[in-house]
């Protein structure tokens, strides 16, 4: 702030309020003309005004109050909570956002490139469905204040969604010394592994045969 022509015995007062244009307190009382309000909550709205007071201790009245936001600190570690076949849930860290935070979560699968939005808003959780069988999926998450001031995205995870039960086993052929068998993908993706068992006279006791 400005000193406007007060001399340099004049002492300034500022008070501060959270959220709201009521409930100030004071957080500095000096001489200076500057001063740094510390250990804040990010993206949460702060209300500032000032005074001054003569050698007699009386006070000018305050001037005008001037608002801002701070900024919000950059999401914390996404984990995921429950992976199946087409559905993967995940959640992150507000790392200490206020509930007014916007949080904007990207998605990729296969590579971790070409991510697009699958969900802006308050929530550190989502739900992403729909999905491949056995494929990989990548998120990052990044989040907005008040002010429309972004963060820097938090460290990318990447998980890979569950394989479908493979579908319709059937014999192609028999003769008298081999079987012939195949299934369906039943929507796995190209880099899914098929095991397949096989046991002899009772349907227990099976042994891998072929792991492709």
């Amino acid at each position: 702030w400005q000193a406007n022509n007060n001399s340099g015995s004049t002492i300034y007062e500022i008070e501060s309020s959270t959220g709201v244009d009521t409930a100030y307190g004071v957080i500095y009382t000096g001489y200076g003309l500057s001063y740094t309000h510390s250990a804040l909550t990010p993206n949460v709205t702060y209300y500032y005004k000032v005074r001054a007071r003569n050698l007699d201790t009386v006070y000018s009245g305050y001037t005008g109050a001037i608002t801002t936001h701070t900024i919000c600190n950059t999401p914390g570690n996404i984990s995921f909570t429950t992976v199946a076949e087409t559905a993967i849930n995940l959640t992150w860290g507000t790392n200490n956002n206020s509930a007014s935070t916007v949080y904007t979560l990207k998605s990729s699968s296969e590579t971790n490139t070409n991510y697009q939005t699958i969900y802006s808003g308050p929530n550190n959780s989502f739900s992403h469905s729909s999905l491949t069988p056995n494929v990989t999926y990548y998120y990052k998450v990044y989040a907005t204040n008040l002010d429309n001031i972004s963060t820097n995205y938090n460290t990318p995870n990447s998980t890979h969604t569950r394989c479908n039960v493979p579908a319709n086993l059937v014999f192609t052929s028999v003769n008298e010394t081999s079987i012939s068998v195949q299934w369906e993908a039943n929507n796995n993706s190209g880099s899914t592994i098929y095991e397949l068992y096989s046991s002899s006279e009772t349907d227990t006791n099976f042994s891998l045969l072929l792991s492709t």
